[in-house]
């Protein structure tokens, strides 16, 4: 994105212009993706400001774009931490449920260690049976899913 705004931005600039030097055009080019980067990462071009109008309403759009990107990016990461946390509670849930079960109806030490490790291991292995499910399903075209 940072090279389209750049080029975008370059062509708003009246002193950037068409030049025959490779040097001269490079430099160019660098000053528009400089501006671009600092832009998208800081927020501000860095230099003073603007007085070309075009210019600032650009520098405008491109922060708009830059909160919304931020905002979409926090609102998946919540997401994704959201739904890791309510597993784990599930879990933790049905473990201490087991073993209220197991205190209970006088179940062994032993039995209980046991079924807590099946209960890790059978965990673990849904969640890499899920996850091949997923490679599977997403990334090998049809006629490998059917064999």
């Amino acid at each position: 994105t940072s090279h389209i705004h750049g080029c975008l931005w370059s062509l708003l600039q009246p002193q950037i212009r068409s030049v025959d030097d490779v040097d001269e055009a490079l430099d160019n080019y660098y000053q528009s993706f400089r501006w671009a980067i600092n832009i998208l990462t800081l927020g501000s071009p860095g230099e003073t400001p603007c007085t070309n109008w075009a210019v600032c309403l650009f520098e405008m759009a491109v922060a708009v774009e830059r909160l919304i990107a931020l905002t979409a990016f926090g609102a998946w990461a919540m997401t994704k931490a959201m739904v890791a946390t309510q597993e784990e509670a599930h879990f933790n849930l049905l473990k201490t449920s087991a073993m209220r079960f197991f205190r209970k109806h006088n179940v062994s030490v032993e039995t209980q260690i046991q079924v807590l490790y099946c209960l890790f291991e059978t965990r673990a292995a849904h969640f890499m049976q899920r996850h091949f499910r997923q490679l599977v399903s997403e990334n090998l075209p049809e006629e490998l899913r059917r064999t």
